[in-house]
């Protein structure tokens, strides 16, 4: 019955102890122990005099893997190896090796001391820089300034480049100066200088005709009377007694029926006038011809019936008598005024005015670019744009806001910076790609850039440089990794990955800084996504922290 017990008692052993217990040749309960590990506090010690091995039955020393051995990190107390790397030979075997001459290892990098002569310096800059004292060869300062003007700016390929008035597509100016007008060439609008040669004359009545004082292009004189109805440009002269003066011809020009100036041919010449020819012309009886080319006639008449026809008055007359005009009615003076009426006219077949009067500029609307009144007009649109009535400050310009569908004054120069903004609040960065919002701005151009969507807009069609820093933070010792995309009108331009695997599960600081350069059509957008999370990161949103710039270069 005692050996029963026993041998159930030792059974239960087995099941709660690391020890075996035994009965020997004698009948004595004995514990045996099997186990190679010991308890120390909380530490735990292998007993066994040898060597320990993993995946492999005769180790051949103290631990010897058959595998990969992970850890997160490593340390070394023997001070034989100070100075040493460790150095994996073609059979995957791994042993220290001395650093030579001219090397150092020091605080995990490894670095040269070998030192040289460097005995001369040069620098080369892009066409748009200019440099001097270089090449240097001893001591000295190498220095660099532009090489264009205010006026230009620099390409991204180092050239110089002009700033063009961009947005109004029928306006090309070149450079301008005092005096310059705007004129329509048929395509758009360009500066030019007025001709200085043309000014403006007065045709004047002249004792012996008309006289052209006062410039090159002769216009009637205001209020000057002319006893001449000119016909068919400077044609035939009828009604008058008087000559034109100042007439460009000779005597072998004439003026011809279509009221130009004609050059006589060199075989011909006008006859002489007499008493019986007129020009080369026989002419009838009655009629006397003076050697001056006067016409006169020698036989005598009596006009029995003058009758007046429309618009006029007194006839017929069959002895004496005077025709005069109708009186139409319409009062004598003068109608419209500089600034407040215009005047209205009713003119008859006869070219009589039957009717004058005025009317007020005020009640004549005007629509288009230009509203209001005619006495009280504004620019309100640029080939249909909307302008701002908006005051604006010394040396600003014209700058069209899209948000706001309307030209606005602003400072507008290239390079311009149009966005900074920043992240001031914290977010989840995950696996998934999303748009992050900068929530807050230092500089918003037009308010281009939406805080809430984190969209930009451009402004316009032009060259952009986009700058993306972005700082994260990793605490855990395990592989982690971010990426920050560029995504421009829907597609990625440029994406940049960071990563880190803190040592001993210290925090370290990670930063994804991409930056691109693009052309953007007016309307097209740009954001920043961030996403492709490894491990676990946390966003930085502290100052500069979460920092993006958009910069339009022309």
């Amino acid at each position: 019955m005692d050996k029963l017990f026993n041998f159930i008692f030792f059974v239960l052993s087995v099941s709660f102890y690391s020890q075996v217990r035994v009965i020997d040749n004698k009948g004595n309960l004995k514990q045996v122990d099997e186990s190679k590990w010991t308890l120390s506090g909380s530490n735990i010690y292998n007993k066994n005099s040898g060597n320990v091995g993993i995946g492999i039955s005769s180790p051949s020393e103290k631990l010897e893997v058959n595998g990969i051995v992970k850890s997160a990190g490593a340390a070394y107390t023997n001070s034989g190896l100070f100075n040493k790397i460790l150095y994996a030979n073609a059979s995957g075997n791994v042993s220290p090796l001395s650093l030579g001459s001219g090397l150092t290892f020091s605080g995990g990098i490894l670095n040269t001391v070998n030192s040289g002569t460097v005995t001369s310096v040069g620098l080369s800059m892009p066409a748009a820089f200019s440099v001097s004292n270089s090449p240097i060869t001893n001591s000295g300062t190498i220095t660099v300034s532009g090489s264009g003007t205010i006026a230009q700016y620099i390409r991204g390929n180092g050239t110089l480049g002009n700033f063009s008035l961009s947005g109004l597509s029928d306006v090309s100016l070149s450079a301008l100066t005092t005096g310059q007008i705007l004129q329509y060439n048929g395509t758009s609008w360009i500066n030019i200088s007025p001709n200085s040669t043309l000014t403006r004359g007065n045709l004047t009545t002249a004792t012996t005709g008309l006289s052209v004082t006062g410039g090159t292009n002769a216009v009637l004189g205001s209020g000057t009377a002319v006893d001449y109805n000119l016909v068919t440009g400077i044609g035939n002269l009828v009604s008058g007694t008087q000559g034109v003066l100042g007439g460009t011809g000779n005597t072998n020009t004439y003026i011809g029926a279509d009221g130009q100036k004609h050059l006589l041919p060199s075989a011909y010449s006008l006859p002489t006038a007499s008493s019986t020819t007129l020009g080369g012309v026989k002419i009838g009886s009655g009629i006397n011809v003076a050697p001056d080319g006067t016409i006169s006639t020698s036989n005598t008449g009596t006009v029995t019936n003058i009758s007046t026809g429309t618009g006029l008055t007194g006839g017929p007359i069959t002895s004496t008598g005077t025709i005069s005009l109708s009186n139409t009615a319409v009062t004598a003076g003068a109608y419209g005024t500089a600034s407040t009426t215009i005047p209205t006219f009713t003119v008859n077949a006869q070219g009589q005015l039957t009717a004058a009067g005025t009317y007020p500029t005020s009640g004549i609307s005007i629509a288009g670019d230009v509203t209001g009144t005619l006495a009280a007009s504004t620019v309100a649109k640029i080939q249909g744009r909307n302008v701002a009535n908006t005051a604006p400050t010394n040396g600003q310009t014209l700058i069209y806001n899209t948000t706001n569908s309307q030209w606005e004054p602003g400072n507008y120069t290239f390079p311009q910076l149009l966005v900074d903004a920043s992240r001031t609040t914290t977010y989840t960065p995950a696996v998934a790609y999303a748009v992050i919002p900068y929530n807050t701005t230092a500089v918003n151009v037009g308010t281009s850039y939406n805080t809430t969507s984190g969209n930009f807009t451009a402004p316009a069609t032009g060259t952009y440089q986009i700058i993306v820093n972005n700082s994260f933070s990793a605490n855990t010792a395990a592989n982690h990794s971010i990426t920050t995309r560029i995504i421009v009108n829907g597609t990625t331009d440029t994406e940049s990955s960071c990563s880190a695997s803190p040592y001993a599960g210290s925090g370290v600081n990670i930063t994804s800084s991409p930056s691109t350069v693009v052309s953007l059509t007016a309307g097209q957008t740009v954001n920043i996504q961030i996403g492709g999370e490894v491990g676990a990161v946390t966003a930085l949103t502290g100052t500069g922290q979460h920092r993006l710039k958009i910069i339009r270069l022309n």
